[in-house]
């Protein structure tokens, strides 16, 4: 049976608390140390048991199925928030592993928006991620990393080749399948949205830019290859899967993302600067820069020792 921190500290706190009660009380030395570890335990228990507050977001529409300020008609509501908040469900969800095409998503119970309330100004919902109780203190929730993923993914449509090649190289394909059905459905209904994040912005001037970001995701734009490095890891940021690695053939630096077919990230930084043979997958669109992505670890045991064939 796996028990958690917060179930270690408390019985730890228990066990420290009956020293005490047991303790003579000419022991004063003792009685200070043990009041002082359990003041101890119990700042970390406290700061453990803080979670972040959940996070917000606000998606409003303009355009043909909204009336004014008045309302928005609900069979248009409906028809865009289901692509939109699986988008967010399955970006959270990818987090941890591979979210496959169809079927269920993993631990979507987990990753679930709520609509919390009507925002006003064009028409739309104020969304909050829905908070499930748990003893594992988290910097940033996956639904929190999932609706900045998506601010970043609407930004970077109206963006270069570039920005646009980031943000989609790693994606798993359903990911951006209900983007584009998402954008399919405010082009059918001659409507435009805005979304906000985290004080940060983003909306469609007009119809014509959605049209022109559902152009730029069809899939026949976006070019994958596997490409073969010899070199070391420089370094890992688990949260953010991002990684750094360097080609001992002309000692360039190439950064990329982790895939999420990797579920431990954090285990790469227990092979920095090892001689090993890296395999990425080189995404790119039009004349933008290739983008990298690992999926698979490198075998660390079957070094290539040949750094001769690391530029063929």
């Amino acid at each position: 049976m796996i028990v958690s921190l917060e179930t270690r500290l408390r019985s730890e706190i228990d066990s420290v608390q009956r020293m005490l009660a047991e303790l003579p009380d000419e022991f004063a030395i003792d009685r200070m140390s043990l009041e002082s570890r359990i003041e101890r335990l119990e700042q970390q228990l406290t700061g453990f048991s803080n979670q972040p507050e959940p996070a917000k977001a606000r998606l409003t529409f303009r355009g043909r199925p909204v009336i004014g300020t008045r309302g928005i008609f609900a069979d248009f509501a409906a028809k865009a928030m289901t692509p939109f908040s699986e988008l967010v469900t399955v970006l959270a969800a990818s987090q941890s592993k591979p979210v496959a095409w169809t079927g269920p998503i993993p631990n979507r119970e987990d990753t679930q928006l709520l609509v919390t309330g009507t925002a006003t100004g064009s028409f739309g919902f104020e969304l909050q991620e829905h908070v499930v109780q748990t003893s594992i203190r988290v910097i940033e929730t996956p639904i929190a990393l999932a609706l900045l993923q998506s601010r970043e993914l609407l930004e970077s449509l109206l963006g270069d080749d570039t920005e646009l090649t980031e943000s989609i190289a790693g994606l798993d394909e359903r990911a951006v399948s209900n983007l584009k059905r998402f954008l399919e459905v405010l082009a059918t209904n001659d409507a435009v949205c805005c979304f906000s994040f985290r004080d940060r912005d983003f909306g469609f001037h007009d119809v014509a830019q959605v049209r022109q970001a559902i152009e730029r995701l069809d899939a026949n734009n976006f070019h994958e290859q596997a490409e073969k490095f010899f070199g070391a890891f420089l370094g890992i940021l688990p949260n953010r899967r991002t990684f750094e690695c360097r080609d001992s053939a002309d000692e360039t630096i190439i950064s990329g993302k982790v895939g999420s077919e990797i579920s431990d990230p954090s285990a790469l930084n227990q092979h920095l600067e090892k001689p090993v043979q890296i395999e990425l997958t080189a995404t790119r669109l039009g004349r933008g820069r290739a983008k990298y992505v690992l999926k698979h670890l490198p075998e660390w045991g079957r070094v290539e020792t040949d750094l001769g064939r690391s530029g063929s």
